[in-house]
């Protein structure tokens, strides 16, 4: 099986880099820092598609995060990894894709009936 591609964006952070170092060494993934301030990277994110994203939603501009969330609903995410450095918490968002044809079953997907439906 393919190595998954890890993104851990940061910045500047040396625990984010460190992180990205003990992801690679723990289970030989494909792992990828980009410094939120350099130039181009959502390009760069883009390119790499990874499985799956780390990141510190605080270090964001405002900005970006509007583009960034446009951009990960296009890549083959697994998961996005919502960590606040300092805190022993994370929030792991894991994507699902649901095909909807009519309200209802957007109404389903939002309530978490999935493929069950809702009852006439």
């Amino acid at each position: 099986m393919a190595a998954k591609r890890i993104v851990v964006l940061y910045k500047s952070s040396l625990l984010a880099q460190g992180l990205q170092v003990a992801l690679r060494d723990a289970n030989g993934s494909d792992v990828h820092g980009l410094d939120l301030e350099a130039p181009g990277v959502l390009d760069e994110l883009a390119a790499l598609a990874p499985h799956a994203v780390v990141m510190d939603p605080r270090e964001l501009k405002p900005e970006m995060m509007a583009e960034l969330i446009e951009l990960m609903l296009t890549l083959p995410l697994e998961c996005v990894v919502s960590l606040r450095w300092g805190e022993n918490a994370v929030d792991v968002l894991r994507k699902e894709r649901v095909e909807v044809g009519k309200a209802r079953d957007v109404l389903a997907a939002v309530v978490g009936m999935g493929e069950a439906g809702l009852e006439e």
